[in-house]
């Protein structure tokens, strides 16, 4: 298991995106090219959401935090960690509402211990 820092976005997006029910698939055995789709939807295929990128994705993958408020206070300590050790402005407590999509991902797949802090 690697770092979250160390993670590439495509890294991120695949780990977020399995962790929210998106499936590998493949339409067929002579195309290279995976697939991904939510469990939901059986129809149609496309990527899962850029998450290291997009902040409307991330606020999306965040629900999960929101039915567990022991999950979303740690997610928030975790979410203030990451701002904190990678924002060139150092504040206290770190301002995590400024927090950009990338370090929100990192801080959500800690949070889920899908990678280390």
């Amino acid at each position: 298991m690697k770092q979250a820092s160390e993670l590439t976005n495509d890294e991120l997006r695949i780990l977020i995106a399995e962790d929210q029910g998106w499936q590998k698939t493949r339409p067929n055995e002579s195309c290279c090219k995976t697939y991904f789709k939510p469990r939901e939807q059986v129809v149609f295929e496309h990527e899962p959401p850029n998450y290291p990128t997009c902040l409307n994705a991330m606020h999306e993958a965040e629900k999960v935090f929101w039915t567990d408020s022991q999950a979303m206070t740690f997610h928030t300590n975790k979410l203030g960690q990451v701002v904190h050790k990678t924002s060139v402005f150092k504040s206290n407590p770190p301002l995590i509402a400024y927090a950009t999509a990338r370090q929100r991902a990192e801080a959500y797949v800690i949070t889920r211990n899908l990678a280390l802090p």
